[in-house]
């Protein structure tokens, strides 16, 4: 079986290996609120950027393939 590992940066990627059926497995890792995200994760927000984590969402959450989100939990 395949695992990708995503932030969700690019959700075209993703969707091709769907496609072709080349991923058994998607974790993607949600760092922080969006309004935290860029600090945390340390990277500029873009529109771009808002939208592919987005449709990653809305694609993974669809059932198209099994997944998980997580979260790092830090003191």
């Amino acid at each position: 079986m395949v695992k990708l590992d995503s932030n969700g940066r690019d959700v075209n990627i993703v969707q091709k290996l769907l496609d072709n059926n080349l991923l058994d497995y998607v974790a993607m890792d949600i760092k922080n609120t969006i309004e935290k995200y860029g600090i945390t994760a340390n990277i500029k927000i873009t529109e771009e950027y808002l939208q592919n984590f987005y449709a990653m969402l809305d694609l993974l959450k669809s059932g198209v393939v099994d997944y998980e989100f997580r979260t790092t939990v830090s003191k």
